[in-house]
Formats: C-alpha cells, structure tokens, sequence
C-alpha cells in the first residue's frame, strides 16, 4: 500500500509577502493521511493559528486527534504553534533540536520554547531516510537551518515531497538554493538537488502553491488587507504569479 495522493492535504495555505516595511510570512501546514496515522507537517504561528484549528475541525479533526507532528524546523512561523499539540509525538532533528532557534539567529525566546518541547512527546530523530510510518520518511534537508528536514511520502503516482523551506516555493528550485539562508548555502544547494534528485511528482513548499519541475500545479489567491482612512477594509487579490485579481473595499 502506499499513500493516495488524495490523502496528503495542505490543511493551511503557506505565502510570503515581501513589503518596504519588511517581510510577512505564513507556512504550510500539511496533513497526511497514512497506515491509520494523521501527520501533520508543519504548524505555523500565531497568525494563522485559528486557521489551523478551524481547517482541522472542517476535515473532522482537532489538534488532539493528530498522531504525530513533524517540525521541518524551529523558525517560528513554521512551529509556533506546537502548544495545541500536546497528545502527539513530535518529531524534530537532533541538529535542530541542539543548535536550531526561533528567528534564525541566538535569541532568548529558544531557549523557552525548546523548554516546553522537552515537556512534551518529543522524539529527536538523527537517521537520514527516517521511517514516521509504512509511506512517509523525513529526509534530511540541510542548510537553510542547521537541522532543516523535508518529508517524503510515496504516493500511487509516485513522491511527494514536503519540503519546507529547503524549497520555500518555485523559484528555488530555478535559482538552486532558497532565498533566505540562515546557517550554509552549500548544504542548502545539496538539499535542493536531493530533493530534484527523488523525481517527485509533487513538491509542497514552505511558502507557496504545489508544483513540479514544469510549475505550480495551484494557484494561490492571496487577499492584502489595508486599513482605509475612514477604518474601512481595503483588499487587494492577486494570484501567486502577482496578476491582479480584484481591489477595492470590503463589503
């Protein structure tokens, strides 16, 4: 047996957004199906927590039903929410797991985040090829973080790859390595082309719409919402290749 394709589902939609006042990003939450096992990859942060348990509850699920959670890596806006997590077993790299951090450099918040994963049903994984159940494996997807991991599943078409932000979204794959790099580029370089490498046939990114090595398979719509002058709702749509959907007031 092997995963149906149907069975690996992007519970939260994952974009970044670059403005003049800095850059906004939300990841991907995937859920897999697999052997009598929900997996989720990827829990996201606060800014998209009530997303999550409100996509979980549409599918029949709540946070506590989930077996087991992979966390690609500890940058925050992929892990934040790891708290409503506190039935499943958590997996997460040896090398993320000593050396990882919340905002890609030494900060004071790690060291209270990775106290609360030790209290919970933490499992540090050091094999490349890791084995979560008969279909899914974490494949160790090094160089944006220290410890980054990816996840493979095979599905009846053949693999599918949860890559995080070793492939954050198309152009990666293009330009060879990810746009932010927060420990080599070298071993980041290498993940990409591992990843290339296991042919699949679908890669969901960190950030961004699925595709394969001829482009997005989706489409995303991204809402930008504004506050007006006069505390109305401004909105701007735009696909995930930046051509103008619709703009004007909410309402």
């Amino acid at each position: 047996m092997v995963v149906e394709e149907k069975n690996i589902i992007r519970i939260v939609k994952g974009t970044i957004l670059r403005t003049n006042y800095g850059t906004l990003g939300a990841s991907t939450s995937t859920l897999i199906y697999d052997e009598g096992k929900r997996i989720l990859v990827d829990v996201g942060h606060y800014g998209t927590r009530l997303r999550l348990e409100e996509n979980l509850k549409n599918s029949g699920l709540s946070p506590n039903s989930i077996d087991y959670v992979i966390l690609t890596h500890l940058n925050w806006d992929h892990c934040a929410n790891i708290d409503l997590f506190e039935k499943s077993r958590i997996f997460l790299h040896k090398r993320e797991w000593e050396e990882g951090n919340l905002f890609g450099k030494e900060d004071l918040a790690t060291k209270t985040f990775k106290q609360m994963l030790e209290r919970m049903k933490l499992s540090i994984i050091n094999d490349d090829m890791f084995k979560v159940t008969e279909n899914v494996y974490t494949i160790n997807t090094f160089g944006h973080t220290v410890g980054h991991i990816s996840v493979l599943a095979k599905s009846e078409k053949g693999n599918i790859i949860i890559s995080g932000d070793a492939v954050p979204y198309y152009r990666t794959i293009k330009r060879g390595y990810p746009d932010i790099i927060f420990y080599n580029r070298d071993e980041a370089r290498k993940s990409v082309s591992k990843v290339t490498e296991l042919k699949p046939i679908k890669i969901i990114p960190g950030h961004g719409p699925p595709f394969n090595e001829k482009g997005y398979i989706e489409k995303d719509e991204i809402e930008i919402r504004l506050v007006g002058d006069d505390g109305e709702d401004l909105i701007l749509k735009l696909n995930r290749v930046g051509e103008e959907v619709a703009t004007g007031p909410i309402g």
